[in-house]
């Protein structure tokens, strides 16, 4: 009777609503619940198939304008589609540059029966997580033909019936579904976490060119910017005419360039939040939002070496060189300075660490300040970010790691604002920031000043 029970019991895990309840519950606990935007509209761009020619042209794009974006990967590392691309290269593509990963098929191909689907379906999310080390966020939908009694797993429209074998082999591993058909613009909050469809830019509508369709897109962005709309761009990587010359289908690489410079000058402007896909599925308009910064009581308030509050130093002797200003000059907020007092060494920066990361682990967030050259010279900075594993992004001058995410210059007079998307290792349990100076012998009259920092889920 017991074997019977806990039989009945696993098919009603195996058919029932837990499973899905229980993803639902563990994707809205890992995004801290809705992900307040303000009065903004939401966009997130979306990357599909190949790891190559993200690697090769779309990467630079994205870390010349601090995007994040989500890579719809087909998780087979024998996939064509992902040749010169290492496990090791993928990983630093999300921890250092804000890239989310969701399964987008195992190989891309057309299911014929039930171990087929399983390999798409499920196989492809497994492989997310065991192969390339990184969080499955969902499932995208595969460019799949439809075949006999799998004929709901069809791009062509949205699965309509989660009783069915696929819709149940994907709500039933999958706390996140986006189709490739359906409503595009989405008015926020969305309550839909199955389904939603994207924007394709390229490949491109039969009978368009590449002005034609850069045009619509142009009027799609600055609709959802008037109205506080939000919405997701399909870009297919390996469907865009690099060399302008006018390939069937696929637009122009100038013409995907002025559609993402329209997104970074909503962004800049602040009518607009990029977010990661996952993250679009729980925007909404109000104040309500993850900060690890502001959650765990981070500030410039107060601080001094015998109430250092959350911040605390390598080698605490070196004190001498920070001041902390209850109201910056420059932006009348509270602020940290550094002056040249020491060299650049690791032990002389500013650190902090946020434990207790369980829930946010692969999650992408964004770190956000303000800091300017004290000087009239523009200044390098130093910010380093490790978790459990070990430091995993490296902002700074002449650093040879394999973690450098690059040089960052702060600006004179009002400084500059800096955006750093990232995604938390999938092992941290605790993020550890130090900040400081990333060039400069001792009192060579090179200083920065940091302020208004956050770390906001995306």
């Amino acid at each position: 009777m017991d074997k019977v029970a806990r039989g009945m019991a696993d098919r009603a895990i195996q058919y029932g609503n837990v499973m899905p309840q229980v993803l639902k519950e563990q994707a809205t606990l890992s995004k801290g619940g809705a992900i307040g935007i303000g009065d903004k509209a939401a966009f997130a761009i979306t990357f599909d198939d190949s790891t190559y020619f993200m690697k090769t042209n779309m990467l630079a794009e994205m870390r010349s304008r601090f995007f994040p974006w989500t890579m719809g990967l087909i998780t087979n590392p024998s996939n064509d589609n992902n040749k010169t691309v290492t496990v090791a290269e993928f990983k630093t593509w999300a921890h250092r540059w804000g890239m989310e990963p969701w399964a987008h098929g195992y190989n891309h191909d057309t299911p014929w029966n039930r171990g087929d689907l399983t390999r798409e379906i499920v196989l492809s999310k497994n492989t997310v997580e065991s192969y390339w080390g990184l969080k499955c966020q969902g499932f995208i939908q595969v460019g799949a033909t439809p075949s006999g009694e799998y004929k709901d797993l069809d791009k062509n429209k949205l699965i309509s019936n989660f009783y069915s074998e696929a819709g149940r082999m994907i709500y039933e591993n999958h706390a996140h579904y986006s189709a490739y058909i359906g409503p595009i613009v989405r008015r926020l909050p969305t309550g839909n976490y199955l389904g939603a469809a994207r924007y394709t830019v390229t490949a491109m509508p039969p009978g368009k060119t590449s002005a034609q369709h850069r045009d619509d897109t142009l009027a799609q962005i600055a609709l959802c910017i008037k109205y506080k709309l939000a919405m997701a761009f399909l870009i297919h990587p390996q469907q865009i005419d690099y060399t302008n010359v006018g390939s069937s289908n696929q637009m122009y690489y100038s013409d995907v360039v002025l559609i993402l410079d329209a997104l970074k000058a909503a962004r800049d402007a602040e009518t607009a939040e990029m977010l990661t896909l996952s993250g679009l599925l729980y925007a909404d308009h109000s104040t309500v939002r993850v900060d690890l910064a502001k959650d765990n009581l981070i500030t410039f308030a107060g601080v001094s070496p015998e109430a250092p509050g959350f911040w605390s130093l390598t080698n605490s002797s070196y004190w001498g060189d920070k001041i902390f200003h209850a109201s910056s000059p420059t932006w009348g907020v509270p602020s940290f300075e550094q002056t040249n007092l020491y060299d650049v060494a690791g032990e002389k920066s500013l650190v902090g660490q946020i434990n207790n990361l369980f829930a946010f682990a692969g999650e992408s967030f964004e770190l956000r300040c303000r800091v300017r050259s004290t000087t009239a010279q523009q200044q390098r900075i130093k910010l380093q970010l490790t978790g459990t594993s070990g430091l995993f992004l490296d902002i700074q001058a002449g650093a040879t790691n394999t973690n450098l995410w690059g040089e960052f210059y702060a600006q004179p007079g009002q400084g500059s604002f800096l955006r750093v998307p990232f995604t938390l290792p999938i092992d941290t349990t605790f993020l550890k920031a130090a900040l400081g100076r990333g060039n400069g012998a001792a009192g060579s009259g090179n200083g920065l000043e940091w302020g208004e920092l956050s770390i906001v889920k995306i």
